[in-house]
């Protein structure tokens, strides 16, 4: 954890829903509360929250050694406000959280340096995607028609999976400008039979470089996790778990007589809500495969890795979910573009929003360099 100086005067940034539960944890780390909490929302500017005033961003440059926690996940804009008014980088500070929205699991001084003029050992090309064939689940909708329409974009042929084929229409559409092979295909992941004809049948032999586990479904939370059927266990796991494995193991063995693979499976930090038990435990489960199949790839050419798109408005996520679809870019090419990283890594779109593709490669290669990976 990060220690903030005993005479500077502890400011969090933001009063969103996560403040509350937050609030408590940064209490317990620093043993202090905040003089003031700071937000955008004018609206909120003189309220109190938990006893605490609230004011404006520019409040902050009236105060003599302000230090400043950013209770927002996606903070990328907010250090730019804080450094456009004058803050020093080694007084913002930053959440990360433990694979949920209010388990903080380190607190640390801002990373400014993606934003600065730096020439990295490694550059990143698109151009070596060119021609590979990906397999993505969910293809027609969210989360897997964004990875589908962006990998299409830069060459890649899609195989896509929807529950109908026609359901990949649009897909087709979005994609008939560029020069790619899109074929669609019509499976039912909540059918284990089916898959596995079509896996038998369809693709036996195909040359997959690219698998996408996004399909997803998520019965709804109760307030009550006494109440969650059997039958909502039985769907999420078979749609959320078993599916993934069984392609995965259908398909990565031929990646490693070849020598190359990236396996991408879209998983959740919502694995810790107990509203959404379910759900939860299959998105669990799931890592719990891939993180055990780590050894078994090692040295194979083949990467295989979770990827946490974040809270995103889709028909899964709903209206209230604060992420459009185009946050989940460019995290969600991070792990088909790295040539080197811990099998089984966590990757989450919210570290790369607002960056450029290339730039987010070079930012993450050069944190897995530090960390030793690269």
């Amino acid at each position: 954890m990060a220690t903030v100086s005993v005479n500077s005067e502890l400011v969090i940034f933001g009063t969103g829903a996560m403040f509350e539960s937050c609030l408590h944890q940064i209490l317990l780390v620093f043993g202090r509360l905040p003089v003031y909490v700071i937000d955008n929302d004018e609206t909120k500017w003189g309220k109190h929250f938990l006893g605490i005033e609230c004011r404006s961003p520019e409040f902050i440059t009236t105060m003599k050694n302000p230090s400043v926690v950013i209770m927002v996940k996606r903070y990328s804009h907010i250090v730019e406000q804080l450094l456009h008014l004058g803050i020093k980088p080694q007084s913002i500070y930053t959440l990360f959280f433990d694979r949920a929205y209010d388990v903080i699991s380190q607190i640390k001084s801002v990373d400014v340096s993606f934003s600065e003029n730096v020439v990295y050992e490694k550059s990143v090309s698109t151009n070596r995607l060119k021609g590979k064939y990906a397999l993505i689940t969910g293809a027609s909708r969210g989360i897997g028609f964004t990875i589908a329409k962006t990998l299409a974009f830069y060459g890649v042929n899609i195989i896509a999976i929807a529950r109908a084929k026609q359901h990949c229409e649009k897909l087709i559409e979005v994609c008939s400008s560029y020069p790619v092979d899109i074929q669609p295909y019509g499976v039912d992941l909540m059918d284990i039979q089916a898959l596995k004809v079509f896996l038998e049948e369809e693709v036996a032999d195909a040359e997959i470089d690219i698998l996408v586990n996004s399909a997803g479904i998520a019965p709804k939370g109760l307030s009550n996790i006494w109440n969650q059927q059997e039958a909502d266990y039985l769907s999420a796991y078979q749609v959320n778990t078993i599916a993934p494995i069984l392609l995965s193991s259908h398909i990565i063995p031929n990646m490693m007589k070849r020598g190359f693979g990236r396996v991408i499976n879209i998983s959740s930090n919502i694995r810790h809500r107990a509203a959404e038990m379910a759900y939860a435990c299959s998105k669990a489960a799931l890592d719990k495969y891939v993180f055990d199949m780590a050894h078994e790839l090692q040295n194979s050419g083949v990467l295989m890795s979770c990827f946490d798109p974040g809270w995103v408005r889709t028909d899964m996520g709903g209206e209230a979910a604060p992420n459009g679809l185009d946050s989940i870019m460019p995290g969600a090419l991070m792990p088909l573009l790295l040539d080197d990283y811990v099998q089984g890594q966590w990757f989450s779109a919210e570290d790369y929003v607002g960056m450029t593709l290339d730039d987010a490669c070079n930012y993450a290669f050069k944190r897995c360099r530090k960390a030793g990976r690269a």
